[in-house]
């Protein structure tokens, strides 16, 4: 709609039928009164409009009176309209019209439009006096009628050319087009481009209707085209429709599938890749290798003929736009085929080698599957050796393929009884001693021998090994907990009985001496002490002091431990004034302080009876005192509300970022930091905004990967108001540093929920998380792939356990080439921790493996759970809540599907843990008391030797599974600052 519409509404109010006695010719009625000009609009010169409508003459056949009531009219008009500028047609009505592509010879095609500027009756291009002359020339013509230039004079489009077409010469007076630009656009492009101009003399047929233009050109590729009318002045007014053209593009054959197979086949398909612009034709020619030996269908079946090598084979592909011939050689072999499997039987435990007799051309695949009743259960050997498993039947197969085809056999795998029964250790004794005693150990077995023992006593005796059923072994002289095992072995089974060697220090608590209080307070050995006996009674000894030295910057780990739990024995950190500066009154059989001070001098440990029945409980303390050495931090972004970083992802990009949890605004951001090390400015970027933060909490317990250069987040969401999971979102970002757009992907499967853990799979956007059913009331351990990496793509989602108990603090990693996920089963009873892996290196097709129970036990094994690769094979770290242990176990096979090693870390080391290789060491960073640690390893596979850690920064919190990276070659952790509700970044000094 143009700038005079108002005017526009006014005339239209105004105009209506001449009135009776105008003159001969005129109908009765018809009457147009005059119009007055409009508020504020510049009059146009009456005088020289009153000149150039006298100038006009009676066109030859119009009734003078007729012409002379017309002029009058539109003098009226025009004394009401504002003189403006000259502008190009605009408005919906003057939109160029039938835009069409029309096919000429050798690439030329020609574009075509119909001219359009409602007023201009006369077609000269200007909206402007004389075009009243060809309203009263066609007036009274219908549209549609004899008269063909009717449809251009109806310019109020009334069906009739009449008195109302005055207005719209009045409405666009001045309104003008000089020409019209082509314009046109390549995908890929900002916008339209010119592309060339028609000048308005080049259009043609203006006696018989509007005006044509054509423009013969050739396109180029998949363009759009469209043109607009321009003014004297070169502005452009309105665009017409926008006309795709799309060039047929000449075939190109790519390659021919098969191109081998088996002799007499039948329905034997043949297809061709093929690019260009359908429909083809095609023309197959097998060269004497199939009947029938030519085609013309696009894929056709045939039979193949005799072995042999047919080399002339061609197929032919044609367009509109030309052809493509494609030679391929065809080569007829034999199929395998297998006649017999042996042996069909065996005894369980028994070493068994599988053979086949097979013809067929050389070379053979061979796929065995022994059902579940062998070890390994497949085999790709032609003659595999395996241990038969539990007695039972079993489906087994063999699959053998090679160029021409696959033969199937299946055979049922009996594995019968063994005569003997596995072992199996029901205890061990002894499991403390004191620093250097020679002690002997014992185990009580069951089972058919002969039996093979393997004692490991994890660095904690000499000889630290042993193969004897009863060693004799000198306890190592440093005091501490040792990760000790024994394995037996027989012909059928073996058998794990992992053990902790506590060896205490050789000092003792006499209870005679008083120590009741701080000024008869027991010095400790300088520390550090491990096994410190001591006793506590409720009614004769209720406390025990016990005094040692520190110094500023010292931080102490105290542990107690007591063989009676439910008597309640606590303990107190004091200073010399007898304040309490840290203290633990847990209810179970572990105590544990930690606590860095700030000043030198002497302090206390008290440990005191908290209550349970009259009686006395032993204890042993375990105290050690290092200085702290803080790694350097800094505030890792900032989201301007006072508690952010409670939930964190450490990336390790370049350079680094972190995904993290704001618990004011209950939404996640990510952090960019503008160097490599970590430690320069961090800049912070919103990644979900939160429309309620009172009724909605995005983020905790988030995940985070860099899948394919750019960070991807998954946000868990919370109803507060039912305190319900709902299902989470995923937000993929742009570009590399968190900085671009995050577009927040659809759901893809609504019942998503729980601690999620995502990656990349294969160059795609992968999810382990937990899925919920409400109305079934069950929670799974499910998987999710995107068949692209930004998630724009579509999701396969797989249950990998079918037992539905639950799926916490899911982590994710590669193994084997194929992903796994380690997980807290949480509504197991008791909860316990599981490993799946996928049969496939993306997760899809094939159901998962089976899952395996890691460890159990009561209280809930598995929280916190971390996965990672050591030493080529899978490991966990976790925390068994039930024994309140820092736990890690590491499996045998590569594959995870031999036995897990477990081994106790750390005691009394609740929350989040995070499992990396640093330096070559398992690593664990874990919170504790307050502060975060690092567990390490002094073996590569963290089994055998002792775990010892060190302080990282105090305080600290840990609150996910991937707070511990390697940044630009040093260990470094992203966690939260409880003292400033902030997000940190701390890294191991150079």
């Amino acid at each position: 709609m143009n700038h005079r519409v108002y005017i526009i509404f006014g005339l239209i109010a105004l105009v209506i039928l001449l009135a009776s006695g105008c003159g001969r010719g005129s109908r009765e009625g018809n009457v147009l009164p005059q119009l007055s000009a409009g508020a504020g609009a510049e009059a146009l010169d009456s005088a020289a409009i009153d000149a150039e409508l006298a100038a006009l003459k009676t066109p030859e056949g119009v009734d003078p009176a007729l012409f002379s009531h017309l002029k009058k009219a539109l003098a009226s008009a025009l004394a009401s309209v504002g003189k403006t500028a000259s502008i190009p047609p605009t408005g919906e009505d003057n939109v160029p019209a039938n835009l069409t592509f029309t096919e000429g010879t050798e690439g030329e095609w020609t574009l075509s439009w119909e001219y359009r500027n409602i007023g201009d009756y006369d077609q000269n291009g200007t909206v402007g006096i004389s075009d009243i002359t060809p309203l009263a020339i066609h007036y009274g013509a219908s549209i549609g009628g004899d008269d063909p230039l009717a449809v251009v004079a109806d310019g109020d489009k009334s069906g009739v050319v009449g008195i109302g077409d005055i207005t719209p010469i009045a409405m666009n007076y001045g309104v003008n087009c000089t020409g019209y630009e082509v314009q046109f656009w390549a995908p890929g492009e900002d916008d339209f481009a010119q592309l060339d101009t028609i000048p308005l003399e080049d259009g043609t047929g203006k006696d018989e209707g509007w005006r044509v233009f054509a423009y013969t050109f050739e396109p180029v590729g998949a363009n759009w085209y469209r043109v607009a009318p321009y003014d004297s002045e070169g502005a452009l007014g309105e665009v017409s429709a926008e006309l795709e053209f799309e060039a047929t593009i000449a075939p190109e054959i790519i390659g021919v599938v098969p191109t081998s197979g088996a002799t007499g086949a039948t329905d034997v398909m043949f297809s061709a890749t093929v690019t260009g612009t359908a429909p083809f034709t095609y023309a197959w020619d097998f060269g004497g290798g199939a009947t029938p030996n030519t085609s013309t269908e696009k894929n056709p079946a045939v039979t193949l003929g005799a072995t042999g090598v047919y080399d002339t084979c061609s197929v032919t592909v044609a367009n509109e736009a030309g052809e493509d011939f494609f030679t391929f050689t065809l080569t007829i072999g034999n199929p395998p085929d297998i006649t017999e499997v042996s042996p069909l039987s065996g005894e369980t435990g028994t070493s068994v080698t599988f053979s086949a007799i097979v013809t067929g051309d050389e070379p053979l695949n061979y796929s065995w599957d022994f059902g579940g009743g062998a070890d390994p259960d497949t085999s790709t050997d032609p003659e595999p050796e395996v241990t038969l498993g539990a007695e039972g039947s079993y489906e087994a197969s063999l699959a053998v393929s090679n160029d021409f085809g696959e033969d199937f056999f299946e055979f049922a795998l009996e594995v019968t009884p063994y005569s003997g029964t596995p072992p199996e250790i029901l205890s061990v004794e002894p499991t403390l001693g004191y620093a250097g005693d020679e002690v002997t150990f014992i185990a009580l077995v069951t089972g058919t021998p002969p039996i093979e023992f393997d004692w490991d006593f994890g660095g904690g005796a000499e000889p630290n090994i042993s193969t004897l059923p009863m060693p004799t072994v000198t306890l190592s002289s440093t005091a501490g907990t040792y990760n000790a095992s024994l394995t037996v072995t027989n012909v059928v089974d073996a058998d794990t009985f992992p053990f902790e060697l506590y060896v205490m220090a050789v000092g003792e608590y006499d209870e005679v001496e008083p120590n009741n209080t701080r000024g008869g307070a027991n010095a400790l050995p300088a520390p550090p002490v491990s096994g410190w006996y001591c006793c506590l009674t409720e009614i004769l000894d209720e406390q025990d002091f016990f005094s040692f030295d520190a110094a500023t910057g010292d931080i102490v780990h105290i542990i107690m431990r007591l063989d009676e739990p439910a008597f309640n024995c606590d303990i107190e950190l004091q200073d010399a004034t007898g304040a309490v500066l840290a203290f633990s009154d847990g209810a179970g059989g572990i105590e544990q302080i930690d606590h860095l001070f700030d000043a030198d001098g002497t302090y206390y440990i008290r440990c005191y009876a908290g209550g349970g029945d009259p009686g006395e409980s032993d204890y042993w303390l375990d105290v050690d005192l290092e200085p702290y050495e803080p790694w350097t931090s800094v505030q890792a972004g900032d989201t301007g509300s006072g508690d952010f970083g409670e939930y964190c992802n450490l990336l390790v990009g370049s350079p680094p970022g972190i995904a993290f949890y704001d618990g004011e605004s209950k939404e996640p951001y990510y952090a960019s930091c503008d160097t490599e090390d970590g430690l320069g400015e961090w800049t912070t970027y919103q990644i979900i905004a939160n429309p309620s933060p009172e009724s909605l909490d995005i983020g905790p317990h988030l995940s985070a990967a860099i899948v394919v250069n750019f960070p991807v987040v998954a946000c868990p969401r919370i109803n507060l108001v039912t305190a319900q999971e709902i299902p989470m979102q995923i937000a993929v970002c742009d570009l590399p540093n968190g900085s671009g757009s995050w577009t927040v992907l659809e759901t893809f499967d609504y019942n998503c929920t729980g601690s999620p853990s995502v990656r990349a799979v294969q160059n795609k956007l992968a999810l382990a998380y937990e899925a919920y059913d409400n109305l079934a009331e069950t929670h799974g351990a499910w998987y999710a792939i995107n068949f692209m990496p930004d998630g724009s793509g579509f999701w396969e989602t797989v249950q990998v356990d079918p037992d539905n108990l639950g799926a916490r603090y899911n982590s994710m990693t590669i193994v084997g080439s194929n992903p796994a996920i380690a997980y807290y089963a949480w509504k197991a009873d008791p909860g316990e921790l599981r490993f799946v892996r996928a049969s496939t290196t993306d997760g899809k097709g094939e159901p998962w493996n089976a899952p395996v129970t890691v460890d159990s036990g009561a209280g809930g094994v598995g929280d916190y759970c971390s996965m990672s690769v050591v030493t080529d094979r899978p490991a966990i770290s976790y925390f068994d809540t039930g024994a309140s242990k820092l736990k890690y176990a590491i499996n045998d096979h590569p594959h995870g599907t031999a036995e897990w090693h477990i081994v106790t870390v750390g005691i009394n080391e609740p929350g989040a843990t995070t499992l990396r290789v640093i330096d070559g060491y398992p690593t664990i960073a874990v919170s504790s008391a307050g502060a975060v640690r690092l567990w390490q390893a002094d073996t590569a596979n963290g089994l055998g030797g002792t775990w010892s850690f060190i302080t990282v920064v105090t305080p600290g919190a840990l609150a996910a599974n991937k707070c511990l990276n390697v940044c630009d070659g040093q260990p470094s952790i992203s966690y939260y600052d409880p003292d400033a509700s902030v997000l940190r970044f701390a890294r191991r000094p150079d």
